[in-house]
């Protein structure tokens, strides 16, 4: 706690007042059933005046900070006791003064518990044209220069954050703040989270890193000389309530954030990750590994290909050498000699099974009928009216009209 050494922690008279009623009331039981036992115990180290811890005080900001309205409920109902035990009107105003006094402390410290760093990006980066960045864009505490956005915000600022730009103004060896900021990519995620014992609202971004490579480098060389990089909102309201001299800001709009380098916010709107997909010659590699690769694929394939196409012209000859030796081996059993029969094969396995098995029976019959009348019978062609027997298509044909004859 050293860089908070010049700020007193230990609560004022009024504090210990308003605690020590409230510590009255409770045992008379109306502080209700949904009192945590630590607001209690620590209204006692009030009364005593023991030290409050900065993230007491932190919480204690943040407590008046959203129950405001406590300060006028009943004098004997369980919000008026909470009220009281936290340190009433006094302690809303020793609260606020704690924290901009650590606020201002924050800013001055050279030392962080994150640092903005650059690395390289997770795979969940798809498109290696953006560069993913995570950030802080508002906790609910006053900023230095005494504005801030509550609580009860938190629901617009998660809604009209989304999609609205992060920006920064950029020279070619600086950056600075909001004039002449532009955009360099949209916010892509925006959530409720809590950071070093405060509640924030952070936010995932994507920079278009094609366009703003240039950032890149200049981020990076500023992260190794500075601890954070900052960031600071810009936002719309219609409504400021000044309470202890801190405007909070009502029915806030989200109009983006800002890479600066002296944000109001100190460390606590920072950039979390900043996390760069693989360099776009290191994807080109990869492209013509995988073309390689492909092309490589393709010839493996073409000499699938090529055997299969020799498989099927083997496996189509054999088919017809097994089928021309059939048609000889029927035409020798109708009563061609062997030469004979190897001489008419080329036509006769033309023809299709049935004309082929008519042509066979046809052979049969004749090779009888010369059997009775000579010693050495000539087999005469198959008996087709009018058909040149030359032409397969025409036998064929002649055979059907035949059969329907």
């Amino acid at each position: 706690m050293s860089k908070y050494s010049n700020i007193n922690f230990s609560p004022p008279d009024g504090v210990k007042s308003a605690a020590r009623r409230g510590l009255e009331l409770h045992e008379k039981g109306l502080s209700g059933s949904g009192l945590e036992p630590a607001t209690v115990a620590w209204a006692r180290k009030y009364v005593s005046g023991d030290n409050v811890s900065p993230e007491r005080a932190r919480m204690g900001n943040r407590f008046f900070g959203r129950n405001a309205r406590f300060a006028n409920a009943p004098k004997d109902s369980p919000a008026w006791v909470s009220w009281l035990l936290w340190g009433g009107g006094a302690g809303k105003a020793w609260f606020s003064s704690l924290v901009r006094q650590m606020d201002s402390a924050d800013k001055k410290s050279t030392s962080a518990t994150l640092p903005g760093k650059l690395k390289l990006a997770e795979t969940d980066v798809n498109n290696p044209l953006l560069r993913k960045i995570e950030l802080i864009l508002t906790d609910f505490e006053p900023n230095a220069n005494n504005e801030g956005i509550p609580l009860e915000e938190k629901q617009n600022i998660i809604k009209t954050a989304l999609n609205m730009p992060i920006k920064i103004a950029m020279s070619e060896s600086s950056y600075g703040g909001h004039a002449n900021a532009v955009p360099i990519g949209p916010i892509t995620s925006v959530y409720e989270d809590v950071h070093e014992g405060r509640d924030v609202i952070k936010a995932e971004a994507m920079i278009w890193g094609d366009e703003f490579s240039d950032v890149y480098k200049l981020l990076k060389s500023v992260a190794e000389e500075r601890e954070y990089i900052g960031t600071s909102w810009e936002v719309y309201y219609t409504q400021a309530d000044e309470v202890d001299g801190v405007n909070w800001l009502r029915n806030v709009t989200f109009a983006g954030t800002c890479i600066v380098d002296t944000p109001a916010y100190g460390n606590r709107t920072k950039l979390l990750k900043v996390a760069e997909k693989q360099k776009m010659e290191e994807l080109q590699k990869e492209i013509e590994m995988l073309k390689a690769s492909l092309t490589e694929k393709e010839s493996e394939l073409d000499a699938v290909r090529k055997e299969n196409e020799t498989y099927k012209e083997a496996e189509a000859k054999r088919v017809e050498a097994e089928k021309r030796q059939n048609v000889i081996n029927r035409l020798i059993q109708a009563g061609f000699n062997q030469s004979e029969a190897e001489e008419k094969v080329e036509f006769y396995a033309k023809l299709d099974e049935e004309s082929l098995e008519y042509v066979i029976k046809d052979f049969a019959s004749k090779r009888t009928q010369a059997s009775k009348n000579q010693d050495d019978p000539v087999i005469p062609e198959p008996r087709v009216p009018q058909s040149n027997v030359s032409d397969v298509a025409k036998l064929v044909d002649a055979i059907k009209k035949i059969k329907k004859g």
